[in-house]
Parts: C-alpha cells; sequence; structure tokens
C-alpha cells in the first residue's frame, strides 16, 4: 500500500459527504490506496454517508467513541497499511492531483518524514472576512506561504493537509490524546503541530510541497466574532499548556504574568468604547479572550491540584 488518507469526523455528515465526493476526482495512477475514515461519536447519520461512498473509494470505515480527536487518529494509525500517511480533515475539498503531488513531493525528499501541503480557504457562498487580519491565517487554517518546496518549521504543517511517513508511527511516534478538538468548545488546540514539532525536536524537519494543494471548507458559523473569540481562547489554552511551568510565580492558581496581562486587556477593552476603528476593537478582544484562555487553562489545572 503507498498511501493511507486519515481523517476523523465527529458529527458532521454534511460536510463529510462534500469531502468524499471531491475524492471521487483524485487522479492516483497507478498509486494503491485506501482511506481510513475514524467516525468519533459513533454517528448514524455519518455511517450512512461512509457507506454510501464505500462503493466508489477505497474506505476503512472505524469507529472510536472515546472522545477526542487524537484518540481516533492514533487508532487509525494503528490499522493504516500505507508507506506515507496523508493526515486531513472531514471539511476540506481536494485538487484531483493532491495525492499523486503529495506521493511524488515524498520520493523527492526521501531522507524526511515530515511534509506539508498547502491549504486555502473555501468560504461560502457571498461571504468573507469583514477585513484582513493575521488572526484569520491561524483561524481557518491557511496554509499559503509565499515559499518554495523545501524545509519549513513544523509549526506551519497543519491538520488539513500534511504527510508523515508510517515508519514513525511504527516507531512507536503517537498523537497526544490530551489536546485536540474533543467535542468542547473550551478543548486545547495544537493537535496536530504538537506532534510535527516533537518529531521536529527529534531530527525530523519538515518539507513544504506547495503544490499538494486542498481547500478548507469555512463554515457560516465561523465568520461569526463570538466563534473568532472562542478560538482565540482555545488558543490561549494552547498558549499555556506549552508554557514553561518551573518558574512562574503564582497566585492561587493563575501566573502573576497573566493577572497583569487580563488587567491590561480589560482596560484596552474600556478605552474601546472611544474608538470607532472596528480592527482596533477586534484586536483589543482577540487580545482579551487569548489571555482569558491562558487563565483558564491554569486554573482548570489548579484546581484539580487542590482536589
Amino acid at each position: 500500500m503507498d498511501i493511507s488518507v486519515i481523517f476523523a469526523t465527529y458529527k458532521r455528515p454534511k460536510l463529510l459527504e462534500e469531502t468524499l465526493n471531491s475524492f471521487l476526482s483524485l487522479h492516483t495512477e497507478d498509486l494503491t490506496w485506501e482511506i481510513v475514515l475514524v467516525d468519533n461519536a459513533g454517528d448514524r447519520e455519518t455511517e450512512i454517508v461512509a457507506q454510501k461512498y464505500m462503493d466508489l473509494l477505497p474506505i476503512h470505515y472505524l469507529t472510536v467513541t472515546m472522545r477526542g480527536k487524537n484518540n481516533a487518529l492514533n487508532r487509525a494509525v494503528s490499522e493504516a497499511r500505507g508507506e506515507l500517511f496523508v493526515f486531513t480533515d472531514d471539511d476540506v475539498v481536494v485538487e484531483p492531483n493532491w495525492l499523486i503531488e503529495m506521493w511524488e513531493g515524498a520520493n523527492r525528499w526521501p531522507r524526511n518524514h515530515v511534509f506539508g501541503g498547502r491549504i486555502l480557504p473555501k468560504y461560502p457562498k457571498g461571504q468573507v472576512p469583514p477585513f484582513d487580519h493575521p488572526f484569520f491565517v491561524g483561524a481557518f487554517a491557511i496554509a499559503d506561504f509565499a515559499i518554495p518546496e523545501g524545509i519549513y518549521p513544523a509549526h506551519k504543517v497543519w491538520g488539513p493537509n500534511m504527510a508523515i511517513r508510517g515508519i514513525l508511527f511504527k516507531e512507536g511516534w503517537k498523537f497526544n490524546s490530551a489536546i485536540g478538538p474533543d467535542g468542547s468548545t473550551t478543548y486545547v488546540m495544537g493537535s496536530e503541530t504538537d506532534l510535527t514539532n516533537r518529531l521536529e525536536q527529534a531530527g525530523n524537519p519538515a518539507v513544504y510541497l506547495p503544490k499538494a494543494l486542498v481547500y478548507h471548507q469555512i463554515r457560516r458559523e465561523q465568520l461569526d466574532i463570538d466563534w473568532l473569540y472562542g478560538r482565540a481562547f482555545r488558543f490561549g489554552q494552547s498558549n499555556s499548556y506549552k508554557e514553561k511551568k518551573s518558574d512562574i510565580s503564582m497566585c492561587f492558581g493563575i501566573p502573576l504574568h497573566l493577572i497583569r496581562k487580563i488587567i491590561k486587556a480589560y482596560l484596552c477593552i474600556a478605552l474601546s468604547l472611544f474608538n470607532k476603528d472596528k480592527k482596533k476593537i477586534f484586536d483589543r478582544q482577540l487580545f482579551l479572550w487569548e489571555t482569558r484562555g491562558r487563565i483558564h487553562w491554569y486554573r482548570k489545572v489548579y484546581s484539580k491540584i487542590k482536589s
């Protein structure tokens, strides 16, 4: 088996159907491949969608009801048979040459094991973000870097379009089940980048393959301001999770530097009352919600220690 396409889904049958439908147009030439699709909810509607495509695509359907995307992915990699594991999400539309470009790109870099492709947004018809902002790049997983094929930072390899040689998983590498989407709105982000960063630190630098392209379907609710602030909150939790804890001064489970930061954030919000610049208001709200996410993570850890 050359390629295993691996992804998890959680109660999003309509998006899943669009994704699988785009797979029907894939050019695979003489590649041998499979799709390892993991239902992380045991959802009947999801199973019906998958069954609809089982005669059209080489789907290996798994059900993992233990909550957490990374639990689902760890089960998938234990059963995948490909030489190259190509990871994506249940909300993408793929370019026809996607798998060929991944396979040929990996062959051009035989000493490397981690690869990231290009990701462009597919916005709902007639809707786009209200203004340009750097935050949207991470929020919508837009990987459109103005660099040629070659080595690049592992933290820029994102879940909708990445590949890792299967041999690494045979050596024992796994996704961190303590983080990543779990069906809640307060999960710690960084599911795939946690793994790619650890692999980079172990001597496995990532390679950017810009010709391997997928489109990330942006849902209407993702353009709502509340969803974006929730994303900033989860981003803050992720930052706290990665922070070095040994030299931090704490007060009732909250780092002192975050207490100062939250005070500053609320002062900035107060000043926004006199400012009509929507982008500046958005900046200050992002700062507030990211800080709240940081504090929330520490409070969770503190409460567990106390109990």
